[in-house]
């Protein structure tokens, strides 16, 4: 075979072999592009998808901030409705109870006439009061049950009127009298001599708001707490101005 067949042969063998491995590359590399192709979709639609998860679970997360927000709105303007109906109703038993007048610490005995004992009170603070104006004179329970203290006289007057001028007498003779004030040996009670209080007749959750005034006015340096016509007055000094407490929330304005 001469040189330049073998030469002509080769190069048309050389450049088939060559078209053959363009060929091989060029559908290896499609392979490879479309495959990647496919990922590279795959990954933007998960990329689409969890955006979207993501803005419906901000519009959520937005949407439950504002409900909490309008839910403690609403908590707040319930609060403070209970609040006043709390209040309107305590001034309703207070009104119910406008007559009477409790009687504090005079102790229990089985045979007591509890109409002569307050008539004794009454005569001693200069306000004699007669049987007839007596309504109703009787001891009531006690608000704990475990306490030892007597059960608390209950005398029921026939105008609230009648009622603040006795309490007014005592109020009256206790500041005269500072260091014997009203107690059981000065109306002819045998024993110990035990003070006797008189205050307007207040419902138990009154009472249970007066002491805790007390307890944080005493905390906090406050000289007077004092209860008149069912409000509860606390007043830090002689010359201060008095808050007046109608419900737990005014607490706070003896801490401030």
């Amino acid at each position: 075979m001469a040189l330049d067949d073998f030469m002509s042969k080769l190069d048309v063998m050389l450049e088939s072999k060559l078209n053959d491995l363009k060929i091989s590359i060029v559908d290896d590399f499609k392979s490879t592009f479309l495959l990647l192709q496919k990922e590279i979709q795959s990954l933007q639609e998960s990329h689409t998808f969890l955006s979207a998860e993501y803005d419906d679970l901000k519009k959520e997360v937005q949407s439950h901030k504002h409900t909490i927000t309008d839910l403690r709105r609403e908590n707040a303007g319930l609060t403070k409705q209970l609040n006043i109906c709390t209040t309107k109703i305590n001034q309703l038993e207070f009104n119910s109870r406008s007559c009477n007048i409790e009687f504090q610490n005079i102790p229990e005995n089985r045979n007591e006439n509890l109409v002569k004992i307050v008539k004794t009170i009454c005569e001693k603070v200069s306000a004699p009061i007669q049987d007839e104006n007596i309504v109703a004179c009787r001891r009531i329970a006690k608000l704990k049950a475990s306490s030892q203290r007597p059960r608390n006289v209950l005398l029921s007057l026939p105008t609230p009127r009648y009622r603040d001028e006795i309490l007014s007498a005592i109020y009256r003779y206790n500041k005269v009298n500072r260091t014997d004030k009203l107690n059981t040996q000065l109306i002819g009670m045998p024993g110990n001599k035990i003070q006797i209080y008189a205050t307007e007749h207040l419902p138990a959750e009154i009472k249970d708001l007066h002491a805790k005034s007390r307890a944080l006015a005493k905390q906090n340096g406050y000289k007077f707490v004092w209860i008149r016509y069912g409000r509860i007055l606390v007043r830090k000094t002689d010359t201060s101005k008095p808050l007046c407490i109608v419900n737990e929330d005014c607490l706070k304005n003896i801490t401030s």
